[in-house]
């Protein structure tokens, strides 16, 4: 019965379409004075022949509308959600005024007197200071989309480039946070950047990380006092797989599910892993600029820190739209968006660390 009725509908609909016209052809055909069933047969040719044209499926559909999947293909990137190391870092979001933080630059902490005998005390004076830190700008270049094609097209091309540009800016200001916390040259004392003493890798070109490498550089995270459980490591995608490679018990705690992209730990390092880390020189023992080029002698590197001697804050986000009306000579939307943000150390000694592949 509900077969029936699902064709009986369409049926009386288009028979009462046909009578209609029929009527219409002999009523035009008695006004220029010819018999009504000639004008009654050539109109409803005329309609067979409109319905066959724009039929759907033929030839000349598209014309008006081109065929769409609909199944949008992004460009792959890191998994925001599973950066764990980055919100590891405190935030200092509700610290932002007109997109820039002023911090209190502490003049140094008082003398301790050990047995002292001598009176009355010299008064000491700790001068503090303020320092003000301006937000970065990351910003989009301009996205157009004409009006011609959002015709043609059965998918919602606008709110994808919107969440498009939102997404390249995220992944951009993690991969800078990274780079800002990472040491910018070698010094054994405040900012050291090891270099790896493996056997030669696989692939060739490079030193292979080892857990030597990893105990060299807890030694000097113990050396400057810093808390176990506050010590963050950030693998890079070569020494993800040396330690793979060498140590059962990181193995094992990198099959385990994690919620926040966090690998394993070892020598009292939280470890995470990132497959865009910074390059450095690995023969100078020196960073990169951020999005440099890598030549055959630059290396990306895994980078350590104390996670409480780091901040981040996001400032403002703007939006910036035109629409095609707006635009008589292209007849195209334009978007782009403007992000300010930022990520670095607060002290500028003994809180980070790098491990770079040495050349093989």
């Amino acid at each position: 019965m509900k077969k029936l009725s699902s064709w009986v509908a369409p049926l009386v609909v288009t028979l009462g379409v046909l009578a209609i016209d029929a009527a219409v052809g002999a009523l035009l055909a008695l006004l220029i004075g010819i018999p009504a069933w000639i004008g009654s047969v050539v109109l409803l040719l005329a309609l067979l022949c409109v319905g066959v044209i724009y039929k759907p499926g033929n030839i000349n559909a598209g014309v008006a509308q081109e065929v769409w999947t609909g199944v949008m293909v992004k460009k792959l990137r890191e998994a925001l959600e599973h950066l764990g190391w980055y919100t590891r870092i405190p935030s200092y979001d509700e610290h932002v005024e007109n997109d820039v933080i002023h911090f209190v630059e502490l003049g140094g902490d008082p003398k301790v007197l050990i047995d002292n005998n001598t009176y009355p005390l010299n008064v000491q004076e700790l001068q503090d200071g303020d320092r003000a830190v301006s937000l970065a700008n990351f910003e989009t270049e301009a996205t157009a989309i004409s009006d011609k094609e959002l015709d043609t097209i059965s998918y919602d091309k606008l709110g994808s480039v919107k969440e498009r540009h939102k997404e390249a800016v995220a992944a951009e200001i993690i991969g800078k946070a990274l780079h800002a916390i990472a040491p910018q040259t070698h010094s054994e004392a405040d900012s050291p950047v090891f270099v790896t003493s493996g056997d030669t890798a696989a692939e060739g070109g490079r030193k292979k990380l080892t857990l030597s490498d990893l105990l060299r550089l807890k030694k000097w995270f113990d050396g400057k006092n810093i808390p176990q459980g506050q010590r963050v490591l950030v693998l890079c995608s070569d020494h993800v797989q040396d330690l793979l490679s060498v140590s059962e018990t990181f193995l094992r705690q990198y099959n385990l599910d994690n919620v926040n992209g966090m690998v394993g730990r070892l020598y009292g390092f939280d470890i995470y892993e990132m497959s865009s880390s910074p390059l450095y020189d690995a023969t100078a023992k020196t960073k990169l600029a951020y999005g440099a080029v890598a030549q055959a002698k630059h290396k990306p590197a895994s980078i350590a820190y104390h996670d409480k001697s780091m901040m981040r804050a996001t400032g403002t986000l703007k939006t910036y739209s035109s629409k095609a009306e707006e635009d008589p000579l292209h007849h195209r939307n334009l978007f782009n968006v403007r992000q300010r943000a930022i990520c670095m150390p607060l002290r500028s000694k003994g809180c980070t660390a790098a491990l770079v592949s040495a050349t093989a």
